[in-house]
């Protein structure tokens, strides 16, 4: 006869041992639920202290006001980085150009998240302003 049990036209095999089922389990547990994130650092720098949007594929919405900010994204995620306010009449200063991650791109800055990074607004005088 076998250990465990025994159906019709043979034995069915052993069960292992209760402590080794319950580790397998956990290390199972820990591989599919142990996920790769990377940091996002947003230094706004937008014309006013209204900061930056964050909107990411992952149904994720931020502001960063008024930053520096962190933000934790998984790997692959899609982030979409956007100044609230291009042009500040009250304090006559609009914004001008990303450095870091975003540098090159528009005042709409796209990043797939697979490192982390940082991003930094950059804003200059807005000519002919008076400040209010």
């Amino acid at each position: 006869m076998c250990g465990v049990a025994c159906a019709v036209g043979g034995c069915l095999a052993e069960a292992p041992e209760p402590d080794l089922q319950n580790h397998q389990l956990e290390s199972d547990l820990r591989a599919t639920t142990e996920v790769t994130s990377f940091v996002l650092t947003i230094h706004p720098g937008g014309p006013s202290t209204q900061g930056a949007t964050l909107t990411s594929s992952d149904g994720g919405h931020n502001l960063c006001h008024p930053g520096p900010c962190n933000f934790a994204y998984v790997a692959g995620v899609s982030v979409t980085i956007s100044p609230v306010q291009l042009i500040d009449t009250v304090n006559c200063k609009q914004w001008d150009h990303w450095l870091g991650a975003c540098a090159g791109q528009d005042s709409t800055c796209h990043l797939t998240m697979n490192s982390k990074a940082s991003v930094t607004g950059v804003v200059s005088p807005l000519q002919g302003c008076t400040p209010r």
